[in-house]
């Protein structure tokens, strides 16, 4: 019996290792557009959309590395906006419903190039600021989304504000 008891409890700890390993490290991004605009009218708070190549893309590689999976990002972003990411990978396949949903939102928002971030409020339904790579402190970016979220659509000006920094 306390061979049985054991086996199992290997099993279920390798079966968590597993899982842990295989959990993508940046999941705190959504990846089902609807639940994320859903999420985003609730609070009030504009989705952050990333377009993506993540197996591919060095640009958004770069982007990534240097600005969304820093410590000073991941810990402040999430009180400012709902993460969603949008992935076009070359080298695996998504399932047939996520990629029918980021191929339709590709279309909708008009991407050619990635990476493509947008800042999209859910209640007007209008986009608030579009950029690709560009070089950013996380502490300037999360300065950007922080004004975004206190002012009024119409009083935004952030591409200059995304030029200064």
């Amino acid at each position: 019996m306390r061979l049985i008891r054991a086996l199992w409890y290997a099993k279920i700890m390798l079966i968590i290792a597993v899982a842990a390993k295989a959990a993508p490290a940046d999941s705190y991004w959504l990846v089902d557009y609807d639940r994320a605009f859903d999420k985003a009218k609730a609070s009030s708070k504009p989705l952050l959309i990333s377009f993506t190549g993540s197996d591919w893309c060095l640009w958004c590689k770069k982007l990534d590395r240097e600005l969304f999976e820093t410590d000073v990002f991941t810990k402040s972003f999430g009180y400012l906006v709902i993460p969603v990411q949008l992935d076009f990978p070359q080298r695996r396949q998504l399932p047939a419903r996520t990629q029918r949903q980021n191929n339709r939102l590709k279309a909708r928002f008009s991407v050619e190039n990635f990476p493509t971030v947008i800042l999209y409020d859910p209640i007007a339904e209008r986009e608030l600021w579009r950029h690709s790579y560009f070089e950013i402190t996380p502490e300037a970016y999360l300065e950007i989304l922080r004004i975004a979220t206190r002012l009024k659509p119409e009083s935004l000006d952030l591409d200059a504000l995304s030029d200064e920094k």
